[in-house]
């Protein structure tokens, strides 16, 4: 991390290319490596933002890009808690007496309804009441 006055003297100093035999990793460019490359070309021109040996990261680590899911995951499961969340069960079945012994086995061989994430777990109602 800097700090503003650090940043601001950094700023200050130019960013002079150097040789490098480094090429792109990706043959196809992404949205956001196309953004960069034009951004690039528009600063230092197309010889030194593509021959010049800048090193741009354009790929979230792996840390960040798990992050990135969580959070996009907790979103996606929260706004579908606001619409209403619930939408019945995805089986029923007649035979209580296997369910209350074995429901674990049972549960596993159930067919995740689509869209279900992978990290949610399946629930087993044995018995409801009036109340």
């Amino acid at each position: 991390m800097l700090t503003p006055e650090q940043a601001a003297e950094y700023k200050q100093e130019p960013i002079v290319p150097v040789a490098s035999n480094i090429r792109r990793s990706s043959p196809t460019p992404t949205g956001l490596r196309r953004m960069c490359d034009a951004r690039l070309i528009a600063q230092f021109g197309q010889d030194n933002a593509t021959e010049g040996g800048l090193q741009v990261p354009d790929q979230p680590g792996p840390a960040l890009q798990a992050a990135a899911n969580k959070a996009l995951r907790d979103g996606l499961i929260a706004y579908d808690r606001r619409l209403g969340g619930w939408r019945g069960p995805v089986t029923t079945t007649s035979t209580t007496r296997h369910w209350i012994t074995d429901w674990p086995t049972l549960l596993a061989k159930v067919a995740r309804p689509p869209g279900h994430a992978a990290g949610l777990a399946g629930r087993v109602v044995l018995s409801t009441t009036d109340k």
